[in-house]
């Protein structure tokens, strides 16, 4: 499940990292820019698997996981 969910990621990453490398840099500079870049930032994450069987697992710390991933933002205002 992790993986599925790392792969995911990291297609939306790469998309965003074209998406970016392709403006110029007056608009990688300006607060569009900015903005991007910190959404960029945002999704830096990744998702670790996790050993069900573990005696030290609780379960609050699978919901911070799952909270990390679904409080990520889904858009940037660019304009």
């Amino acid at each position: 499940m992790a993986s599925k969910a790392n792969g995911f990621v990291q297609k939306i990453q790469k998309e965003q990292q074209q998406y970016y490398d392709d403006r110029e840099e007056k608009w990688k500079e300006s607060d569009a820019g900015n903005s991007y870049q910190d959404w960029i930032s945002a999704w830096e994450i990744e998702v670790e698997e996790i050993a069900l069987n573990s005696p030290s697992l609780e379960v609050e710390a699978i919901e911070i996981d799952r909270e990390t991933f679904s409080n990520l933002p889904q858009k940037v205002d660019v304009y």
